[in-house]
């Protein structure tokens, strides 16, 4: 094995090892509850646990079904809304104002609203989701309007 192949192969290792140690001597010497902030050892015993009852995998499935939706509809309305702006001309002046008003806002700012208006479950999250997604798929980088 040569030297460079083996720099790739130990250097990711030694850094996660070290990141490891520090999060250890954190955990033990920063003073705060183990409930609060556990260490490793606790960490690797509780994600145990949570892979062999089937938490996990349950939790894990229900995120992808939200990042799933959220991105599917996105794609789904962005891309033929931005072909069709993309040909009237129109649309675009008619539209525009509105996009560019509205592409900059931080999907976090929307959480109060999505959760007025869609109330606790999956549905804010889609929506969250969709935002974070929608004007990426409406204008691509290559492709956004003057405003």
């Amino acid at each position: 094995m040569d030297v460079e192949r083996l720099k790739r192969l130990l250097l990711p290792l030694v850094v996660f090892l070290l990141l490891v140690a520090i999060w250890a001597s954190a955990a033990r010497h920063g003073g705060w509850s183990e409930s609060a902030f556990p260490g490793p050892r606790a960490a690797a015993v509780g994600m145990w646990e949570l892979l062999t009852n089937g938490t996990l995998l349950r939790h894990s499935v229900a995120s992808l079904f939200r990042v799933s939706a959220g991105y599917y509809l996105a794609v789904l309305i962005g891309l033929p809304l931005g072909m069709v702006l993309g040909w009237w001309k129109m649309g675009q002046v008619m539209f525009n104002s509105l996009i560019q008003f509205l592409r900059p806002i931080s999907p976090l700012a929307w959480i109060p609203l999505a959760m007025l208006w869609f109330g606790i479950g999956d549905k804010p999250a889609v929506f969250l989701i969709f935002l974070s997604s929608f004007f990426r798929c409406l204008f691509p980088p290559s492709r956004r309007l003057a405003a």
